[in-house]
């Protein structure tokens, strides 16, 4: 796996420890990404941008307003039990559950990565 920082200088990193096949079953849901096909670098960096900016807002309209209607996010990985949500239900729970416990709440751009 090749890192690259904004400088775009390939970072050298040790493989991870992966368990063995036999003892954990990868869910599709985690396999899916191999085969997806992306954008350009410069779109999503720009839908990035877009998605920091709706959250230090704090504006659900504005955290919804990059992603596609079909749009299901996904806290990875599913062995936490965390629910999926598409924008309606990611709407409730903005209502029902962020808003409550965060005021001062900022998201911080320190680096781009590219992960290929």
């Amino acid at each position: 796996m090749e890192v690259v920082n904004d400088r775009y200088e390939a970072l050298d990193l040790p493989s991870p420890s992966v368990s063995s096949p036999s003892s954990r079953t990868i869910p599709e849901s985690e396999k899916t990404i191999q085969n997806m096909s992306f954008p350009s670098l410069s779109v999503q960096k720009a839908t990035a941008a877009a998605l920091i900016a709706g959250y230090n807002a704090f504006s659900i309209d504005l955290m919804l307003a990059p992603r596609a209607p079909d749009c299901v996010q996904q806290v990875l990985p599913t062995s936490l039990g965390l629910k999926a949500h598409n924008n309606e239900e990611y709407r409730r729970y903005y209502d029902e559950q962020l808003k409550r416990f965060f005021t001062e709440f900022k998201v911080h751009h320190h680096q781009n990565l590219v992960v290929s």
